[in-house]
């Protein structure tokens, strides 16, 4: 009752004490945002009191001004850098077994090279980010596509492909949770397009299940076949992919 509450003072000592202490966690909860709002601005006066206790000389100094944001449309110095030549092949991976396929092949890429992929539905596009040039070749660069062909041949780990899979279920999950995704959402991922929440923990099961049994020779095989460059080389196409400075 509000004849019981301690004063404001006393609750104020007490709340700095608790969060002086290593690893303390706040909770704020409030029925309304004025209020949650009120109860955030009075803490960051006590963050501000703590901070000048535990620094007076950096408490004195006045804060840096405030750096311009860039104008309207256009990038930031750490958007910018070197233009780097990708190579690009558009897939349809009708099954969840030849998405798994394309997961877990670009996993172990991944471990030795740039890779990025996505996958919308059936279709699925796999980029390899090559060495920063001026102009965009006509060919596939020769040096590029040995480095590829090595990893592709180096060995498979069945252990690894396996924890890249559970990584990468787990992530999608959580990353849908904490996005606060509507679980349906989770078929634009290429699970056999479901639009119900019912179909869509199908489509879930059904690709987790393809991620967790697929083999290393099927995934070898696949990359082989689908991530070599040199095997098909019009398929891939080359262009450039930056800001520059």
């Amino acid at each position: 009752t509000p004849a019981a509450t301690p004063p404001l003072p006393a609750v104020q000592s007490a709340l700095e004490q608790r969060l002086a202490a290593p690893g303390a966690v706040l909770v704020v909860a409030a029925e309304r945002t004025s209020d949650r709002r009120a109860v955030l601005d009075r803490l960051e006066g006590i963050f501000a009191r703590q901070r000048a206790a535990r620094s007076p000389r950096h408490a004195e100094r006045a804060p840096p001004p405030a750096a311009a944001p860039p104008p309207k449309g256009e990038p930031t110095d750490e958007a910018r850098g070197p233009v780097a030549l990708v190579a690009v092949r558009r897939f349809e991976l009708s099954t969840p077994e030849a998405r798994a396929q394309l997961r877990l092949a670009a996993a172990h890429l991944g471990e030795h090279l740039d890779v990025r992929w996505s996958i919308r539905g059936s279709d699925a596009i796999f980029v390899y980010r090559l060495r920063p040039t001026p102009t965009i070749p006509e060919a596939f660069p020769a040096s590029s596509a040995a480095r590829i062909r090595s990893e592709l041949a180096r060995p498979w780990s069945a252990a690894a492909l396996a924890a890249a899979a559970r990584r990468y279920l787990g992530a999608r999950i959580v990353g849908a949770a904490l996005r606060f995704e509507d679980p349906t959402a989770l078929a634009l991922d290429g699970f056999d397009g479901a639009t119900t929440p019912s179909a869509s923990t199908d489509a879930l099961t059904r690709e987790a299940a393809a991620m967790l049994s697929v083999s290393k020779d099927e995934v070898a095989t696949f990359a082989r076949k689908m991530l070599d460059p040199s095997s098909n080389p019009a398929a891939w196409h080359l262009g450039h992919c930056g800001i520059p400075r």
